[in-house]
């Protein structure tokens, strides 16, 4: 992994030692991969909250779970269309 970017970021003490503690002796390869992932999560919990009520005009969405999945299924085979 090539580190394109140097930056000093200080830790709490108790933060640092339970990085050591799972991180074993690569806590930057720990840290690095937390960082990537928290991005991760808020990139998609920012893309949900945009798409929220997206659908909620279209009649032809199922309410249930069961319908949705007969929904979907009948999607994949080709067998209905995503509404316009």
């Amino acid at each position: 992994m090539a580190i394109d970017k140097s930056w000093n970021v200080s830790l709490p003490q108790d933060l640092a030692d339970a990085i050591h503690r799972v991180a074993g002796d690569q806590p930057e390869v720990f840290v690095i991969e937390a960082v990537r992932q928290e991005i991760q999560r808020r990139d998609q919990l920012a893309a949900i909250r945009e798409g929220a009520g997206a659908w909620k005009d279209h009649d032809e969405i199922p309410d249930t779970v069961e319908e949705l999945v007969d929904f979907m299924r009948r999607l994949r085979a080709g067998e209905e269309r995503f509404p316009q």
